[in-house]
């Protein structure tokens, strides 16, 4: 794994990260998998590593992550909070899944 760009968000008291993960051979890996590699490398509580999206190219060997990583689990919790009304109260769209699940 790798950071290819790290940006502080002191106002949301969090840092967003965009991680490469490389997974030769293997399928893309898990939010669960790419969470604890994040973990491991900010030195960060679970409660406090968010992964935002993963993608990989058809048939590439690397994926490109979005974290976020919250400096303590309370700041996480609120804005966990407030991205999950807003996804309720919008819609898919509104929260970045653009279709995806429904395969639109």
């Amino acid at each position: 794994m790798e950071v290819v760009e790290e940006h502080v968000n002191s106002l949301l008291h969090r840092r967003e990260a965009k991680l490469v993960v490389h997974h030769q051979g293997q399928g893309t890996p898990d939010r669960i998998t790419v969470r604890k590699l994040a973990m491991d490398h900010f030195k960060a509580g679970l409660d406090q590593v968010y992964v935002r999206s993963i993608a990989t190219r058809t048939g590439g060997s690397s994926a490109l992550c979005v974290v976020e990583v919250y400096e303590d689990p309370k700041s996480a919790e609120t804005s966990a909070r407030k991205r999950s009304k807003t996804c309720s109260r919008k819609g898919s769209e509104a929260c970045g899944w653009q279709g995806r699940e429904t395969g639109r």
